[in-house]
């Protein structure tokens, strides 16, 4: 089963989506498209998805299929918004606790590190202290308003 794109298939429910993702995972395929959303699901095991040639094949990427899906797309296509419109842009990232949304964020991060001029080398060490301190508010706050509803 060949879909990188889920919203291409003939039938599109809960079925069709859990049985393609269920197969691309057995093939050791963890990202998946559906429409413009980026499905990614957790290996739980190292992936040498992110390394150098990973992100040169990302890099100014015009035509998404010419590659598979990768979260190297998803930032990259920030970034080149961010270029064109001059606008600041923003990449959502959820799923459940343990899902692997911080680990998905940290290489979306290195990605954009690696397409931006910047020559600080500590500079993701940086941003990642900024987004476990953001990640650990939202956590909490999210933890408060379960608890008000319980009540």
């Amino acid at each position: 089963m060949k879909t990188e794109d889920l919203s291409e298939l003939e039938i599109l429910d809960e079925t069709s989506i859990v049985q393609t993702l269920r197969c691309r995972f057995n093939k050791d395929i963890f990202y998946t498209y559906i429409g413009e959303i980026l499905v990614a699901i957790n290996p739980c095991k190292p992936l040498h998805l992110f390394d150098e040639k990973n992100h040169h094949d990302y890099k100014n990427l015009t035509v998404r299929s010419q590659r598979p899906p990768h979260l190297f797309w998803v930032a990259d296509q920030a970034f080149r918004a961010m270029q064109d419109t001059k606008r600041n842009q923003c990449i959502l990232v959820s799923g459940e606790s343990g899902a692997g949304k911080t680990e998905s964020t940290k290489y979306m991060i290195q990605h954009l590190m690696k397409l931006s001029p910047s020559d600080d080398e500590s500079l993701l060490d940086k941003i990642v202290q900024v987004l476990f301190s953001i990640m650990t508010l939202f956590s909490e706050i999210n933890q408060k308003l379960v608890y008000i509803i319980s009540l």
